[in-house]
């Protein structure tokens, strides 16, 4: 297994499907849909450069840099302590290069609602529970979105991962590689909603801060400083609370112009409501179960992993 199929997880661990309709939505619901934050900051699409180290995208002044390195440290040790972490998400994910004329192009292909769970160094549960995708423009001139049953869902149990497959009723099981069995999801390549090492940051990325669109929020841009760290994706933008540091909000840029934007909410850290102990009592949140009438796939990792298995966040 390559490191771009444990990539996933990661964004797949973060990092969304029962679907709702346009009908039984809520008013909230429709609203998210309708007021998207994603345009708070503008597509740039730009190829992935053939070198092995890239070029920073952006000059940082002496003032600028040393805010920077305060805020990655203030980071650190403020989220250095957690090892449970768990919240809900909205997602809007945006292909403006499918799009069929300009009012489609601003809109989110598809609206989705889920939760993560992580509990150090290895385990994980990223799970889609509602996702509608876009059917065109309403009578009332508003995006008009359609359920869909197809849900996202990925376990990590620290050895193994597993994703669910609905359409074809499989639940496929893959061995992590053993340089990464026990390892944490920090060392992986998208650490931004758990937080990591200041140094390791700033040797993986070129980041500068940006001037938040909301009360209470520190906004970074993240760049990959490597061909390695830039395989699936060209740019994430990171909304933390200046309370705690958690993410409020994340947003993924990828090389061909589509993106996601994530909004987070019930946030919880090392919280007493879930013991992580516990949880591998019953089989627990890390270890899937296999649904009536569903099979259990051991799928063979050795070779290389074909493109569309290395997809972030893949349908």
């Amino acid at each position: 297994m390559t490191l771009q199929c444990s990539h996933r997880i990661i964004h797949g661990l973060i990092f969304v499907v029962v679907s709702l309709s346009t009908r039984s939505a809520s008013h909230a619901q429709q609203q998210l849909a309708e007021q998207e934050p994603a345009a708070r900051i503008a597509d740039n699409r730009t190829p992935l450069q053939s070198a092995t180290t890239l070029s920073a995208p952006f000059q940082l002044s002496a003032e600028e840099q040393r805010r920077v390195d305060l805020i990655l440290l203030h980071w650190e040790n403020k989220t250095e302590h957690i090892r449970h972490f768990s919240c809900k998400f909205y997602r809007w994910e945006y292909q403006p290069q499918w799009a069929k004329d300009a009012w489609s192009q601003s809109v989110a292909r598809t609206v989705s609602e889920g939760m993560i769970d992580h509990q150090t160094p290895d385990k994980a549960n990223f799970q889609v529970t509602k996702f509608q995708v876009l059917q065109g423009k309403g009578n009332d001139g508003k995006p008009a979105y359609l359920a869909e049953k197809h849900l996202e869902h990925w376990i990590c149990d620290g050895n193994k991962i597993y994703e669910y497959e609905p359409r074809q009723q499989h639940v496929i099981e893959r061995r992590l590689p053993p340089e990464w069995e026990g390892k944490s999801i920090l060392e992986g390549p998208l650490p931004f909603l758990f937080g990591a090492k200041a140094e390791t940051l700033k040797k993986r990325y070129w980041i500068k801060e940006l001037t938040p669109q909301a009360k209470d929020e520190i906004w970074l841009d993240i760049h990959p400083r490597n061909r390695q760290s830039a395989v699936n994706f060209q740019s994430v933008q990171i909304m933390l609370a200046t309370s705690d540091f958690l993410p409020n909000g994340m947003r993924i840029v990828r090389h061909d112009g589509s993106s996601m934007t994530f909004s987070f909410f019930e946030r919880a850290a090392n919280s007493r409501r879930m013991i992580p102990q516990m949880s591998g009592l019953w089989g627990g949140k890390y270890r899937p179960t296999i649904p009536a009438g569903w099979k259990r796939v051991v799928e063979d990792q050795a070779g290389p992993v074909p493109e569309k298995k290395r997809r972030l966040l893949p349908r």
